[in-house]
């Protein structure tokens, strides 16, 4: 994503953008749990848990990240050249 979306006035491509991408990112949280309680009683259970692991803790971070930036969005908390360093962050 680029900074510019902020300053323009395209706030409707925004709002869809960060809202696709939180709901895009719900499904990757949710499935490796369910991978991960069905192979936890296999033998290679714990060394796929902990490959993955690093890759879910990414994932949840990066989606609560974007959750945050909609939520402030929805709440005009950007201005046209202030407070954009959680957009830049996340995106």
């Amino acid at each position: 994503m680029k900074f510019s979306i902020i300053i323009y006035p395209i706030t409707n491509y925004l709002n869809n953008l960060l809202a696709h991408l939180t709901l895009l990112g719900t499904p990757f949280i949710l499935i490796p749990f369910i991978v991960i309680i069905e192979s936890i009683s296999l033998i290679y259970g714990s060394t796929f848990f902990i490959a993955t692991g690093f890759h879910g803790i990414h994932v949840i971070i990066g989606t609560l990240f974007l959750s945050i930036c909609l939520i402030r969005f929805y709440n005009i908390h950007f201005s046209s050249y202030v407070n954009h360093f959680g957009f830049e962050a996340a995106s």
